[in-house]
Parts: C-alpha cells; structure tokens; sequence
C-alpha cells in the first residue's frame, strides 16, 4: 500500500513507527501536522515537526513579594520613608532577604550619624563650661562666657533671654542640640545680662518672671 514502508524482517513498517537506527517519528494527525505527545517525558513538537522549547517560569511579580522590613532594638523605622523604598523594592522585584539587608545599612548609617552628632553636641557644651576647644584652644572672646564654678550663674542670666522666646525656640535649640553651641549660649548670655542691667519691662508691663528653675535652659546645663 502506498502509506506503507517494507520493514526489515520483509514485512511492512508505518511511516510513523521507529526506523531501523533511526530517531522516533512524529506522530501525524488527519491533517498531516505532528500530534503531541502523551508521554510527558517526550519533546513537545511544533507545527513543523521540531522541538518546541517551553516558555520560561514567569519571574516573580513585584505584588508577589511581600515586604516586612524590622528595626534593630530601640531604634523605630519612618514610615514614609519605608513606604517609599518598599515601592522601590518592588519596582526593582528585590528578594525580600536583600531587602531587609538594605534598610539594615540604612540604619546602621543613621544611628552613626546620631552618636556623630550627640558627641558634637557634649564637646559644645565642654566647650561652654570650660572655655577651650576639643584641641585644648582658647575659645574666641566673642564666643566665650562665665564657665567653671560660674556656670550656673551664667546659665540663670542666659534663662533671662530664653524667657523672651516661644516655647518653640526652647523646644528647637534643645531638639537640635544647638542649645549647646557657644555662639548661641553667649547670645543669650549676652540678651539676658542686657536685661538684668537695663532692669528690662516685658511688653505687657510686668517685670519678666525672676523664678525660671523650673524652665531650666533646655541642654548646656553644667557637668557634674
């Protein structure tokens, strides 16, 4: 018959079956094209009878990922600032592991920021209550007060000017530690002596309170 092949032991062999030495034939449908395997281990074939490659697993999806970023003990994490590097994170499909390393770098480079900053603050008030630089300088004229045992009578004339300000001004120079700085403590010194020579009257007439221990200078206070 036309759609058979003699075989080799003399008989005839389909078209579709294993040739003698050969590689397997596609299995052809009705309409000649090669049918899929069932056996699952067999190469999927396409439309022109080669071997068709299956697409590669889909990459995570940035919504896949879900992100639970934790702080190191004591230290708290700003929650803008998370929301924004979360979106980052997923527009850049970072593993949550890698994630989480990064905002550990984030924190660690803040926290050394902070001790930088708290040990400027503490060498400004060192340098208020003894005069002298970190370097053992002799602070400028213009920058120096009444330090050493004198310290808490420089501090109750600086009071004086505070008492002057908002709340505000307190709650800023004691935030930023620039409460400390010479430059703004002989400011004050400066205004509060001012008054005390002046006998200054407050704008609404009244003598401006002279009991402010309970309205301590908010952050150069004297060292034990």
């Amino acid at each position: 018959m036309a759609d058979q092949v003699p075989g080799t032991d003399g008989g005839t062999t389909p078209p579709n079956s294993l040739a003698a030495g050969g590689d397997p034939a596609p299995q052809l449908g009705a309409d000649g094209k090669p049918i899929a395997s069932a056996d699952p281990a067999a190469p999927q074939l396409g439309a022109d009878g080669k071997p068709v490659t299956p697409p590669a697993a889909d990459p995570a999806k940035p919504a896949d990922i879900v992100y639970e970023f934790k702080a190191p003990e004591g230290m708290e994490l700003d929650k803008t600032a998370l929301a924004d590097f979360t979106a980052v994170a997923k527009e850049l499909k970072l593993p949550a592991e890698t994630a989480q390393k990064m905002v550990d770098v984030a924190t660690k480079l803040q926290q050394r920021q902070l001790e930088t900053h708290t040990k400027q603050v503490d060498a400004w008030a060192e340098e208020v209550q003894t005069g002298k630089t970190a370097d053992g300088k002799d602070l400028p004229e213009h920058l120096r007060v009444p330090g050493g045992d004198k310290l808490p009578e420089t501090l109750a004339v600086c009071k004086k000017a505070m008492s002057l300000g908002p709340p505000e001004l307190k709650q800023l120079l004691n935030d930023s530690g620039f409460g400390n700085h010479p430059a703004v403590v002989r400011f004050m010194y400066s205004v509060g002596k001012a008054m005390s020579e002046d006998r200054f009257i407050a704008g609404n007439g009244q003598q401006p309170q002279g009991d402010m221990a309970s309205r301590l200078y908010p952050t150069a206070t004297p060292k034990a």
